[in-house]
């Protein structure tokens, strides 16, 4: 009697340290003008693995949120932030936050998040700023942003998927941009930084899309009006000691250049000798137009960069003004020169496809829709 009394007794302890050491259940915060939590502010505590909040639609809240590492997901339990449409429209962060967030509209420094269906403009800086990894922004409508739309830190940002989002008025200048990414190579080695079905759009400063991530996946966008570049991929910012290869994939585009400076459409390579990315550039089904207005070249190559290929791509001139293909007379090739490239169409006025293609076509109408 007194051995199945102790052996009881052990289970039910043991019960209880089970209980007490167990995660939390999820559980489902909802924001709206009606509901218990008036603000993004008031949850952004309470976070924790597999949690969701839905945002009520057709309102619009105050910007300076910040999503702190303590209220991170894990990657089976990621935590996400829903807009929820009412009347067919976004939930709105407008504004800047005060303090550590002074003129911030957003700061994503969990990870494992999910992000979807939110407007966020009229920061007084930066409206959405990227310190975490394993995030999924989709469906935000970020703009008029007096400084970067979207930003990735360049020490603290792991990996980022963005997908079926606008951006559009955002930036300043010629260094602040759409959307900068980076990745930190230290903390997060191996990041990538995907973007996909995205639309980028008339640029108030800097360029539409500049990533300085390790990997870039650029798929199925339309990116058109930059101030500056529309795409810029290159190297590091801030540099550890050996940095890693950077390489980007840049699949199914279009890219307009028709924004209000005659500058390269594309730009890819390295930006300062000491933090190049030596990287490996792959271009495939892509659309390049160069705008009416002209621009100085449709691909820029800088510094030091391993092999550059084309495939299946596009080139088409709007208007007076033959632009090249590829200006190179900034390029240091890693083991001489390596453009490969295979069927691609060459628009006549369009100069400087390399001889080292095979396949090119050239004509005078694109037959574009």
């Amino acid at each position: 009697m007194y051995a199945r009394k102790m052996r009881r007794t052990s289970l039910v302890a043991s019960l209880v340290v089970l209980a007490f050491a167990s995660p939390a259940a999820a559980e489902t915060f909802r924001v709206g003008p009606s509901q218990v939590h008036k603000d993004l502010q008031a949850v952004q505590g309470l976070l924790k693995p597999g949690d969701v909040v839905e945002v009520d639609g057709d309102a619009t809240y105050p910007g300076g949120v910040y999503i702190r590492a303590a209220q991170s997901g894990t990657a089976g339990q990621k935590v996400t932030i829903r807009g929820v449409k009412v009347n067919g429209k976004r939930p709105v962060i407008s504004g800047g936050g005060a303090g550590v967030l002074d003129g911030l509209g957003m700061v994503l420094n969990g990870s494992h998040y999910v992000l979807e269906s939110l407007e966020v403009t009229a920061s007084t800086n930066t409206c959405v700023i990227h310190k975490g990894d394993d995030i999924t922004i989709r469906d935000f409508v970020v703009h008029d942003c007096p400084g970067h739309g979207l930003l990735g830190h360049d020490d603290e940002a792991g990996s980022l998927v963005l997908e079926l989002s606008e951006f559009y008025k955002n930036g300043n200048g010629t260094f602040q941009h759409q959307i900068y990414m980076a990745t930190g190579q230290e903390m997060y080695p191996g990041s990538v930084f995907r973007m996909q079905h995205c639309y980028v759009h008339d640029g108030n400063g800097g360029n539409n899309v500049k990533s300085r991530s390790e990997r870039n996946e650029i798929y199925a966008n339309w990116i058109e009006g930059a101030y500056y570049h529309g795409l810029e991929l290159i190297g590091p910012d801030k540099s550890p000691a050996t940095p890693a290869r950077e390489d980007s994939d840049v699949v199914g585009n279009v890219i307009v250049g028709n924004g209000s400076q005659k500058w390269h459409l594309v730009r890819v390579g390295g930006d300062k000798d000491e933090a190049d990315t030596s990287g490996r550039y792959r271009f495939v089904n892509n659309t390049f137009v160069v705008g009416s207005q002209g621009n100085a070249s449709i691909v820029r190559l800088m510094l030091r960069i391993d092999t550059v290929e084309m495939h299946n791509n596009a080139f088409v001139q709007l208007g007076a003004g033959a632009a090249p293909v590829f200006a190179t007379s900034e390029v240091a090739w890693i083991a001489g020169t390596t453009l490969f490239g295979s069927n691609n169409w060459v628009q006549s006025g369009v100069t400087g496809a390399p001889a080292s293609w095979t396949g090119t076509l050239t004509g005078g109408d694109p037959g574009l829709t």
